[in-house]
């Protein structure tokens, strides 16, 4: 099996987290959306901490993607 070059391993890498990023910017515009729907009302109180969680979470995510793309 022939090596690969560093090269192509890389851009092959960056390629896969500029689609990770895009997904997740994706995911954190749907997560804004339902955080909206969810503080019309008191019932929806759990959710929306829920929602929030997510928010945190994916925000997280999105930086590490950012690290590894520099």
């Amino acid at each position: 099996m022939a090596k690969l070059e560093p090269d192509f391993t890389k851009k092959f890498a960056d390629k896969f987290f500029e689609f990770q990023k895009n997904g997740l910017e994706q995911y954190s515009k749907y997560l804004d959306a339902q955080l909206k729907w969810a503080s019309k009302d008191d019932i929806r109180a759990h959710y929306k901490r829920y929602i929030e969680k997510q928010i945190e979470d994916t925000n997280k995510k999105i930086k590490d993607v950012e690290a590894k793309l520099r």
